[in-house]
């Protein structure tokens, strides 16, 4: 797949139609087209002990009614200047995206998530953590009550490994185009890990200082004792539009992902989440 496209699956419940209003201007401002995929799952029916010519008539019924989603989102989307494609499959819940994300190697994800009282919510809403976890690309996961206002104040949170200059390279292409602000965030809980963090954080600066200028930018240590807590609280007050973190087993983000706070944080805040792997 061209490197320009962003994969936007959907299983057309409101917290997926609710990525969509970013999908469209993200796609529009990074000049990307966008594959919408959609997966009919019809292993309930199967297990079913109806009538088989029933069963099959339902089947066809899901087919139809996706088919006219498709192209409905499809026509949407086509009427703000982008081009996509659709496609339709047929796996049971969600545990074929990871895959399809591999197979197809997007630009980026986006796609939608519940909030905290609306698990019931079709499978995307309550599954997208799974596919952070098996994912290898940029995945963003909207809530369902985010509201598209534009980027004019992004967080990284980060453990300055040297890696993260890719990762901040592809935030600062979006933040360029909307001008936005970057803070690049790190929170530790002892006065030890935050020297440490420093040197780092001088190093990811050298690194950064190589191959890009970007004048928006800054670097903010952060001391307390929970680093969930203060991470949640800074969100509040620096009023963000996103935050960007990085999934890795070690160190601060293994914190927040091994204390559920990206978990916590898919269901409660009303912005989205940028996940890099």
């Amino acid at each position: 797949m061209d490197s320009r496209t962003i994969i936007y699956p959907t299983d057309f419940s409101a917290c997926a139609e609710n990525a969509m209003q970013y999908v469209i201007p993200i796609a529009k401002a990074m000049k990307c087209k966008v594959q919408i995929v959609h997966s009919i799952d019809a292993s309930n029916m199967l297990k079913s002990e109806e009538n088989p010519l029933r069963v099959i008539e339902e089947i066809q019924i899901l087919d139809v009614n996706a088919k006219t989603h498709l192209k409905k989102i499809k026509i949407k989307m086509e009427a703000n200047g982008i081009a996509c494609i659709t496609e339709m499959l047929k796996y049971p819940g969600i545990s074929w995206l990871p895959e399809y994300i591999k197979e197809h190697r997007p630009y980026l994800v986006v796609m939608g998530t519940v909030g905290s009282g609306d698990l019931g919510n079709k499978v995307f809403g309550s599954n997208a953590y799974r596919v952070i976890t098996k994912t290898d690309f940029p995945l963003m996961v909207v809530p369902k009550d985010a509201t598209y206002r534009g980027f004019e104040k992004m967080i990284f949170a980060t453990d300055f490994e040297k890696k993260d200059t890719e990762n901040i390279n592809f935030l600062i292409k979006i933040a360029r185009h909307y001008k936005a602000a970057i803070d690049v965030v790190n929170v530790t809980e002892t006065v030890f890990e935050r020297e440490e963090e420093k040197f780092y954080a001088n190093n990811l600066k050298d690194e950064l200082s190589k191959t890009v200028r970007y004048g928006k930018m800054d670097y903010k240590f952060l001391f307390w004792d929970n680093v969930e807590e203060r991470l949640e609280i800074l969100l509040k007050e620096s009023n963000a539009d996103l935050l960007a973190l990085v999934n890795r087993k070690k160190n601060f983000i293994d914190r927040l992902f091994h204390k559920s706070i990206v978990k916590k944080m898919m269901y409660r805040t009303h912005i989205p989440l940028l996940i890099f792997s």
